[in-house]
Parts: C-alpha cells; structure tokens; sequence
C-alpha cells in the first residue's frame, strides 16, 4: 500500500490539469493561457532579405561624370508690339462706351491707312468702371464719371516705322501708351531657340573634355542627355505715358535693343 501513494499522486495532478484546460475553454470569460512554444532544433536560421532592407545591397558601378552646358544667342529684332490704350470718361457708362467705341474705330482706320494689316491689331483688354478721385478737402472721394478703356496690341514688322505708328495713334485718338516689345516671328524663334540648344550641348561636351583630362579619367560615352530651360527675352521698352506727353516729342525716336534665347544642357558621361 505504501508504493501505490506516488502513482495516485501523479494520477489526481494529471486529472487536475485535464480538467482545467476543458474549464478554460469552455469559459470565455475566463484568462486563457498559452504556453510559449520550445524552439525547434532543426529550424533552419532564416537569412535577411536584400531587398527588404535597401542598405544591404551590393554597391553598384556610379562611375559617371554630369557636366551642365548653358548658352545665349542675340539676334536683331524683326518685329515690334506696340501696346496702347484709347481711354474715354463720361457721366453715363453708356456713353463712355459710345465714346470710347468711336475713338477706337478711328484709331484703328488711321493704323490700317498707315500700312498695318487688321489682323496685327488685337485686343488685349476692355473694361468700363466707375472713377472716383479723393478730395482731400471733403475728405470723401468725389464721382468723376464712368471710365472705359479699351487696350490694343499692334505688331508693326518694319522696326524703322514704329515711330511713325506711334504718332498716327496719337493723332487719331490713342491717349495711353503702356510699353514696346521688340522680337522676331514665330520661326525665327524656332530657329534661335535650336541654335541656342546646339550651342549649349557643345558647350557641355567641352566641359567634359577638359574636366576628365585634368582629373585623369577616360569619357566611356554618354550616358543621360537631358534639355533644361529654354527662354526667349524680348527687349522691353517702357513708356507708360499719355498722348500728351508722348505728343511732345513727335516725332517719336525708337532705339530698339537684341532679343536673347537661352538654352540649358545636361550631359551625363560614363567614365573608366
């Protein structure tokens, strides 16, 4: 009977522990407990992933050399916009406008006589507002009427007669004069713009020559070609002057200056 206690024991623990698993899983309620898994001995180690983490990978050949090429091109201008405005005020905004439309079509008549084809005057702007001006005195701003203004564009392609053009519009009823832009037609700024792009990657070809001789490399080809910015500068004259004042020095003197195009090149060289 002595021998039989241990078995006994090691029976009613067995039991006990059964019997707890089935009430822990049968109540929701209850703390469950799960018991930390033993590592297995034959698992394999797992090895990292190159690719999930960037700085493991194996270095790459970056051998290359970038160089930057730029150029500008001055050219004479072929053309000239004249910007101006024929501006009207009266005590109805009807009848600044009536005014105004007036004023316009013989401003517009004179510039045609004047050798100006009707498709290189253009509208840029039109407006019709009320005009107030500030008396100091009341210290209010006093009505002056309804003001139109109606502003035109005019592309005069013989340079030499942009003076003249300038005073026909005075005499025929043009009253605001905003600036000149000088430059060339369309193709010619084609024209520019790819000699400016030829010029810029000469340039940077150069500057790859001289920079892989002086460091002691070895040009392997070109790798990359990428264009930069390309801008087109059209010489700006400013007036911002009325009639009056532009009146008073008839004939108009106009000393036109060079349209520049620029381009930018990016060459990217491999190197040995």
């Amino acid at each position: 009977m002595e021998k039989s206690f241990p078995l006994l024991s090691v029976s009613l623990l067995l039991a006990a522990i059964i019997l707890g698993g089935s009430l822990i899983a049968s109540s929701p309620n209850q703390l469950s407990i799960e018991w930390p898994q033993l590592p297995n001995a034959n698992a394999q180690p797992i090895e990292p992933d190159p690719l999930a983490n960037p700085t493991l990978l194996p270095e790459q050949d970056a051998r290359s050399l970038t160089v930057f090429g730029s150029h500008t091109v001055s050219f004479e201008p072929t053309q000239a916009e004249l910007f101006l405005s024929i501006e009207t005020i009266a005590n109805t905004a009807q009848a600044s406008q009536q005014q105004n439309a007036e004023q316009t079509q013989a401003v517009i008549a004179a510039l045609v006589d004047a050798g100006i084809p009707a498709e290189n005057i253009q509208t840029t702007s039109f407006s019709v507002h009320e005009k107030n001006k500030w008396n100091a005195s009341l210290g209010t701003a006093v009505f002056e009427g309804f003001e139109t203004i109606h502003s035109l564009k005019i592309t005069v392609v013989d340079i030499e007669e942009t003076g003249s053009i300038i005073d026909t519009a005075i005499e025929a009823g043009a009253n605001r004069f905003s600036h000149i832009q000088f430059s060339v037609n369309n193709n010619q700024q084609i024209g520019l713009q790819n000699q400016a792009l030829q010029e810029a990657g000469q340039r940077a070809q150069e500057k790859a020559v001289v920079l892989a001789n002086s460091l002691g490399l070895q040009l392997d080809g070109i790798q990359a070609v990428q264009e930069g910015n390309i801008s087109f500068s059209p010489y700006r004259y400013s007036l911002n002057k009325s009639a009056d004042e532009m009146a008073a020095v008839s004939p108009t003197p106009i000393l036109p200056g060079d349209v520049q195009v620029s381009a930018q090149v990016t060459l990217v060289y491999a190197i040995k």
